[in-house]
């Protein structure tokens, strides 16, 4: 069995206001170790004083993959301190922190923002969110892998500030009951 990578504190709160200023200055190259940010956005990272700044870094916390010389891929957890995360450790509301998920699991409760339950009941993004896009999920559920379903309404939650498990963004808000079925005759073939 294959090692998993561990949860990785990589800036510190002690750098306040510019810890995202100092996280787009932590990649030496930054093309071949954070997918999902844009040239402008790194731009408006590197400049506190910018307007945008908390607005962009929300969004690269959202959207971006980082991954390390081995090839693992983490996403940003900022919570004070700023945190590379494993994309398939999954946030635990009993222990308020992130755990990998039971190896036997192959059907998993997820909760996911108005978004993504907007793309998974209607199989088309809602359009008055032109940031949203289906690739976010495909980031966190890779669909040769994964099949995303609505799950039971009654399981819903009216607002949590968890992060949404389908697109990851941490705004606070609805979150939708999901289902998600590991595709087990794909993952026998990736053993083979």
């Amino acid at each position: 069995m294959t090692k998993r990578p561990e949860i990785m504190c990589w800036l510190s709160d002690a750098r306040g206001i510019y810890i995202p200023r100092d996280f787009a200055k932590s990649f030496a190259d930054r093309a071949k170790s954070v997918a999902n940010v844009t040239d402008e956005q790194w731009a408006i990272l590197e400049d506190p004083d910018d307007e945008n700044y908390w607005e962009v870094w929300s969004e690269v916390c959202d959207s971006a993959i980082v991954t390390d010389d081995h090839g693992n891929k983490y996403r940003i957890h900022h919570d004070g301190d700023c945190w590379l995360v494993p994309v398939d450790m999954e946030w635990s509301d009993e222990t308020e922190w992130f755990e990998w998920p039971s190896d036997d699991e192959s059907e998993k409760d997820v909760y996911v923002c108005v978004d993504c339950g907007f793309y998974l009941a209607n199989g088309m993004p809602d359009e008055s969110d032109p940031e949203w896009s289906p690739e976010k999920i495909e980031a966190h559920w890779p669909s040769d892998q994964w099949h995303l379903v609505n799950g039971d309404s009654e399981k819903d939650h009216d607002f949590s500030w968890s992060p949404c498990e389908g697109c990851g963004t941490r705004l606070g808000g609805y979150r939708y009951h999901c289902t998600a079925w590991e595709d087990k005759a794909e993952r026998n073939k990736e053993a083979e």
